[in-house]
């Protein structure tokens, strides 16, 4: 009798031990399966996100060639020049100080800019004052 108690506590034991090791094993392959679709979808945004930097850009520079085919390529430089005046600053007036641009120039330059980051198709650029 004491012998086939002790089997039975033992095969509970065992299958106790069996089941804790399974319910282990499924807790560690959900969570790895989980990590690997989280990181497939992060790789997933990171391409999408690129992608659309690129095509930021590229939009970017085919306004700055239609600005330049529209008023030649020293006002191209003096906009890109009123750009980085303007992100360097962080202040308009501080960029049109700077290039020594008048208020009318300031706002024409000040319009450009917005025109060649919002990119709307047909919207024209304001001719620039002469400087």
């Amino acid at each position: 009798m004491q012998q086939s108690k002790a089997i039975i506590v033992g095969s509970v034991v065992i299958g106790t031990c069996i089941l804790a090791f399974l319910g282990y094993t499924i807790s560690r392959d959900r969570a790895r399966a989980e990590a690997a679709r989280q990181l497939q979808h992060q790789e997933t945004l990171d391409a999408l996100d690129a992608q659309y930097n690129r095509l930021k850009e590229e939009g970017y520079q085919y306004r700055l060639d239609a600005y330049e085919a529209e008023f030649g390529y020293d006002e191209r430089r003096f906009l890109e020049a009123y750009v980085s005046g303007v992100r360097g600053y962080g202040l308009i007036q501080r960029a049109c100080y700077e290039l020594n641009l008048s208020p009318k120039g300031c706002d024409a330059m000040e319009k450009n800019r917005q025109i060649l980051f919002r990119g709307v198709v047909g919207e024209r650029f304001i001719k620039p004052p002469t400087h």
